[in-house]
């Protein structure tokens, strides 16, 4: 995975991020599965800003 520094915070965040406003439409295993597949794998920018919140459950259940 590739990164870049936030110029300001000097945190290492990800090129590739993962937008999250259907993912609590998915059943709650698969949800928590492809969440945790994409942090294991480098990626640490996840955009919650969309959708109803039913994502916010399932992030607090995986990081």
């Amino acid at each position: 995975m590739k990164y870049r520094i936030n110029k300001r915070t000097k945190d290492k965040i990800s090129e590739i991020g993962m937008e999250t406003a259907y993912i609590g439409e998915e059943e709650h295993s698969e949800a928590v599965k492809t969440v945790r597949y994409a942090y294991e794998h480098g990626i640490n920018y996840f955009d919650l800003a969309a959708g109803d919140g039913s994502a916010f459950g399932i992030f607090g259940e995986v990081l």
